[in-house]
């Protein structure tokens, strides 16, 4: 007797239902994960036993690399009042009050300028290189962090000590005379976001962050340049140290 002949089943799986949940989860994480700001060097943090977690609003980071390089990054609040993109401005505009009155200089920006400035992660220059720094293309301008441009006079870095003899009288001879550090550090707490201000008193508004390989006697110059402004309160930012 011969075999019957079995129909075949379709083997299609309909993945709506997966493909929605894929997208929904996909958005999920779109809406809640903070990215990264782009970083001109990337520090591997000294470990430590500490759990406690950085803010992620209202904390001023200040990166120090080997060399002694520093650059900001400037984060507030989400609200309208105190965003990033309206402190930033006022930032830029008491740094310009800041820089005049230390050394009878005064640097301009143009509207378009300052705009490029408000929407900056981190910013570390010359002051008085940094009108033509928010002119120049983002691949300039982190070709010009990076410290490629070098060769060109585009120095990278927040100067933490006087670069010419000229700045070397300045200080010496000012009995609040700073360095361009010490002036954005004192233009940042002139903000008018209190929850800043108060974080800054709290000692959670600044905070260190410094390449493990990064010798002592450069952290110290940085810590030296904000406690001589009476600036006595800031974090560290460790890795969590694991089990050997």
């Amino acid at each position: 007797m011969g075999r019957v002949k079995q129909n075949k089943k379709s083997t299609f799986i309909d993945m709506t239902a997966m493909s929605d949940v894929t997208v929904l989860l996909l958005t999920f994480f779109m809406l809640t994960s903070t990215f990264l700001a782009k970083a001109p060097y990337q520090a591997t943090t000294p470990p430590s036993v500490s759990t406690e977690e950085m803010p992620m609003n209202n904390v001023v980071e200040i990166l120090v690399n080997p060399q002694g390089k520093v650059w900001i990054t400037m984060n507030n609040d989400t609200a309208q009042e105190a965003s990033n993109e309206k402190m930033r401005i006022e930032l830029l505009q008491n740094m310009q009050a800041e820089y005049e009155q230390q050394t009878g200089k005064k640097v301009n920006f143009t509207n378009e300028q300052m705009q490029a400035f408000a929407k900056q992660g981190a910013f570390g220059v010359p002051f008085n290189q940094l009108p033509a720094f928010l002119s120049a293309s983002t691949e300039e301008q982190d070709s010009w962090l990076a410290g490629k441009e070098v060769a060109q006079g585009k120095q990278s870095g927040i100067p933490i000590k006087a670069q010419t003899e000229e700045e070397k009288e300045r200080i010496r001879n000012s009995k609040k005379g700073y360095t361009e550090y010490q002036m954005w550090i004192n233009a940042i707490s002139k903000t008018s976001n209190d929850a800043l201000k108060q974080a800054i008193i709290n000692g959670t508004g600044f905070s260190l962050k410094a390449d493990q390989s990064t010798s002592f006697a450069v952290v110290h110059m940085v810590m030296d340049n904000m406690q001589t402004i009476g600036k006595n309160k800031f974090t560290l930012v460790t890795a969590l140290k694991t089990e050997e």
